[in-house]
């Protein structure tokens, strides 16, 4: 991970669970148990925000992306302004089970994606999906 890290000029750093290369550009991932209380994740996404367009965050189980991850994203969006201040900014969570052999790229393989140019709540939530 050490050669993925990116140094802010204020000493902080993000540091992505996983890099995806190949691509135009690199995509980045965090992989999600819903352990964070919400001023760390709030952290996390900021700095995940500085460095990439797509937040990708991957979780073990439809569980903790419905009880834990979805609550602290709305909470996040909410204390950065809401989604005009995200502008451009896409967050999609899912499980590894759901991407298996999936395009990563397209948002309808993601349980949940929020597009926050479109506004503050989900665009896709596929609720119907199983882990």
């Amino acid at each position: 991970r050490t050669p993925n890290t990116t140094k802010f000029p204020d000493g902080t750093q993000y540091i992505p669970d996983i890099v995806a290369t190949g691509a135009k550009f690199p995509a980045y991932f965090e992989y999600e148990r819903g352990m964070h209380n919400q001023a760390d994740w709030n952290i996390k996404l900021n700095k995940m925000a500085k460095v990439t367009k797509f937040l990708n965050i991957v979780a073990p189980n439809k569980d903790v992306i419905t009880k834990t991850l979805i609550p602290q994203i709305e909470k996040w969006i909410s204390s950065r302004g809401g989604a005009a201040q995200l502008k451009g900014k896409v967050v999609r969570v899912t499980t590894v089970r759901l991407l298996e052999d999936k395009d990563v790229n397209n948002n309808e393989n993601w349980y949940t994606v929020w597009d926050l140019s479109v506004g503050d709540k989900p665009t896709i939530l596929n609720s119907q999906k199983t882990t």
